[in-house]
């Protein structure tokens, strides 16, 4: 299998026949083989019927059924886990990512060695969002400074080798951006550029108070100890800058805020 497309659903009754029809359409053409495996979030409205009679009506299309509600993130995992292809793409199921686009992410990938992840990036996309630009801006920077330095969307490719070791599934968290960035150097990352559509059917089902708490809850896995080190340095200067004149205080709140910076630490090492 050369390439998997794994494209979490969540709701898409109408965009699914388009999209599936497109990438049957793109890969008649170009000739190569390919699977894609359409991972149903528990919607609540015919997708998982629907994606029963396309994986009737065309055989490279495979379908996973969530019984609860999972989220976009542990969905594209989910279907990833059960990839074949020696290169995956990850698209989302609201016709925003062009499927004609796939192939150029695929030849940018597969005539370049020494890459080994390709992101199709559309530099307007936060202009057609309108309101929300500053915030989308405030959210990259934030999460690159964490992270890493590269930026990232969910369009992409990646050869199987970053994701599976033999046989064995390597991301153990549902933050799949935050694995991409802790485990591939900038240095293997490429971009095209591609030009995004609006969303042309429902919206989408990842609100901030989920990426929130997804943040919180594995971020700390991801964050190096020189991370750790330079937080209790600098919360240690504070705490003596605040209470220099109060030795006993100093000391309490000196060893409170050491022993939470390095138990999250400890933590999230023995979680991670």
């Amino acid at each position: 299998m050369e390439i998997s497309i794994v494209i979490p659903v969540y709701n898409s009754e109408q965009s699914l026949p388009i999209i599936c029809r497109q990438i049957e359409e793109l890969f008649s053409e170009i000739g190569l083989n390919y699977e894609i495996i359409l991972v149903d979030d528990n919607s609540v409205d015919s997708s998982w019927k629907l994606i029963q009679e396309l994986s009737n009506r065309y055989p490279q299309i495979r379908g996973i059924h969530l019984s609860k509600n999972k989220g976009q993130f542990l969905a594209t995992l989910i279907g990833i886990k059960a990839s074949k292809g020696k290169y995956i793409v990850n698209m989302d199921d609201d016709m925003e990512h062009p499927v004609s686009e796939i192939y150029s992410l695929y030849e940018k990938i597969n005539s370049s060695p020494e890459v080994d992840v390709v992101f199709g990036m559309d530099q307007s996309k936060y202009e057609k969002k309108g309101s929300i630009n500053h915030i989308q801006h405030f959210r990259n920077n934030l999460l690159n400074l964490i992270w890493g330095k590269y930026p990232t969307d969910s369009f992409r490719i990646l050869r199987r080798s970053i994701v599976f070791k033999k046989d064995k599934f390597l991301v153990r968290f549902p933050m799949l951006e935050a694995y991409l960035k802790h485990t591939v150097k900038e240095e293997r990352v490429a971009y095209i550029s591609s030009n995004f559509q609006k969303r042309t059917y429902g919206k989408s089902g990842v609100n901030f108070i989920k990426k929130l708490k997804l943040f919180l809850k594995y971020t700390p896995s991801f964050l190096s100890f020189k991370f750790y080190l330079l937080t209790s340095t600098l919360s240690m200067l504070i705490v003596s800058l605040t209470f220099k004149h109060q030795l006993g205080i100093f000391i309490l709140v000196s060893m409170a805020c050491m022993i939470a910076i390095w138990s999250i630490y400890l933590w999230s090492r023995r979680n991670g």
